[in-house]
């Protein structure tokens, strides 16, 4: 089974829509998915099958470094079991 990895952009908030289980902590609430994907500073990278998220992980961008460049946390990662 061949899965599509992509990372979604801030107009794909509905990609979310079809997850299977396991991927998420819980439901996707489309009123949090709207407020993620609008601040620039958050990344979701998404596994498809068919169409349906089978797995993810989000990411922030890291702006408390020390360093001068930024940096991506991945702090959450989820797969469907049938994918891991």
């Amino acid at each position: 089974m061949m899965s599509e990895v992509r990372v979604l952009g801030p107009t794909e908030a509905a990609v979310p829509d079809d997850v299977a289980a396991g991927v998420f902590d819980s439901p996707v609430s489309p009123g949090w998915a709207a407020e993620f994907f609008a601040d620039a500073r958050h990344h979701l990278a998404v596994a498809l099958d068919a169409g349906r998220v089978v797995g993810m992980a989000s990411g922030v961008h890291d702006v408390r470094r020390r360093r001068r460049s930024t940096a991506i946390a991945w702090p959450d990662i989820g797969d469907d079991a049938s994918h891991s």
